[in-house]
């Protein structure tokens, strides 16, 4: 249901997920290895469920692309992101703008520092088989927001008929950020797992959020607006 949501919600997000998914669902499959049975009952379960509530989208879909066309290579190439946008920030951004490089349309892909840091900690030994999972993930949906720049998007664009119509593979970036939340939960995990007591737990988790927000915190220039409407809007008296 949460799957029919995203598809009703956006179809990028929702075929982005699915790339995501595909490659975490098999990591834990594998690293899980539950019943055959089990996993076939819950995958007839899915279908069952979410095809027909999908279909309206899908059909409807389906009968735009002839009209609608698939996104020029040339398009899909501009919005396609380099690893150096993963260092540009937003323009409200309130703690980086003006340190790091600045941003480009769709391609304002830094996650934050504090992200980065908790999901490193997460790799400190004994890692987990989970925490391999997700970066094995973090690293195809990282590789497929290159587009054009990278390998696996455009053999996406081939073989996956709905990725032709999408024109921003940079986008991928906010999947890139889900990663990355997850796997700096590992991290945090880790980081109390270090802690002498529960005091100093609570302390640890204070602070980390206290980051985490500070960090997030835009920087918004205000402007006064005008108290009665413009002379343009007369005509709607």
């Amino acid at each position: 249901l949460c799957g029919v949501a995203q598809v009703y919600s956006s179809l990028y997000y929702s075929v982005f997920l699915a790339l995501l998914l595909a490659v975490v669902g098999v990591g834990l499959v594998l690293v899980h290895r539950p019943p055959v049975r089990r996993l076939a009952v819950g995958g007839v379960i899915v279908v069952l469920i979410a095809a027909p509530l999908a279909w309206p989208v899908a059909h409807a879909f389906s009968a735009a692309q002839p009209m609608k066309g698939d996104r020029s290579i040339e398009e899909v190439g501009f919005y396609s992101a380099e690893p150096l946008d993963y260092l540009r920030t937003h323009r409200f951004t309130g703690v980086w703008n003006g340190v790091l490089p600045p941003p480009l349309p769709e391609r304002a892909l830094f996650p934050g520092a504090v992200p980065l840091a908790l999901a490193a900690i997460a790799f400190v030994p004994p890692v987990t088989p989970a925490a391999v999972v997700y970066a094995a993930g973090l690293a195809v949906v990282f590789e497929a927001s290159l587009g054009t720049n990278g390998f696996l998007f455009p053999h996406l664009r081939d073989w996956v008929s709905p990725v032709r119509g999408l024109r921003a593979p940079a986008r991928l970036g906010v999947v890139v950020g889900l990663c990355l939340a997850i796997l700096a939960g590992f991290g945090m995990a880790r980081l109390q797992a270090w802690c002498p007591s529960p005091r100093v737990v609570r302390v640890a988790a204070v602070i980390v959020i206290g980051l985490v927000v500070g960090e997030a915190m835009p920087r918004l220039t205000l402007h006064p607006v005008w108290l009665e409407p413009p002379d343009i809007y007369r005509a709607l008296g």
